[in-house]
């Protein structure tokens, strides 16, 4: 068998492999967002309580809060066991960046210039920026199948 040819083979072994799960993966998704927000938001908080302005505050958190989930989406809802690629990182930190940003405008709207109280406003963001930004990026840019598969057909 070609390289080529063992190449595809591989790429669309993964992309089976990272299929959605309904159900499971659903789940796990879950549990990955619950957990990177709880991290987020702990770290939220001690940065505010220490008197840190809420905007880069949330940036901040945000992006630890990256860190956590990528592991629990790759590895786990995804199911990706192959070697961490440059490219997916890449993705990954675009989608993550924008996210903090988005998160951080957001948040200070919120909590500074409508007066929401700072945890309560997390919330609010932080679901909508979810639903409208970081979930259909994540999916799409990131883990998706296809991206992965054509990376793996175009590195030699």
């Amino acid at each position: 068998m070609s390289l080529r040819n063992e190449r595809t083979h591989a790429a669309l072994r993964s992309a089976r492999q990272a299929a959605p799960r309904s159900t499971t993966q659903a789940a796990i998704i879950g549990l990955g967002g619950f957990t990177s927000t709880l991290v987020d938001t702990a770290l939220l908080a001690m940065l505010v309580e220490a008197g840190a302005p809420v905007g880069p505050a949330a940036w901040a958190a945000a992006c630890v809060g990256a860190v956590v989930s990528f592991a629990f989406s790759r590895r786990l809802a995804f199911r990706d066991r192959s070697p961490l690629r440059g490219g997916q990182v890449a993705r990954f930190a675009a989608v993550a960046l924008t996210t903090a940003m988005v998160l951080a405008a957001a948040m200070h709207v919120t909590s500074t210039v409508l007066g929401v109280p700072y945890l309560l406003a997390k919330l609010l963001c932080s679901a909508l920026v979810f639903v409208v930004w970081s979930l259909p990026a994540q999916r799409h840019l990131v883990f998706s199948p296809s991206l992965d598969a054509r990376a793996s057909l175009t590195s030699f």
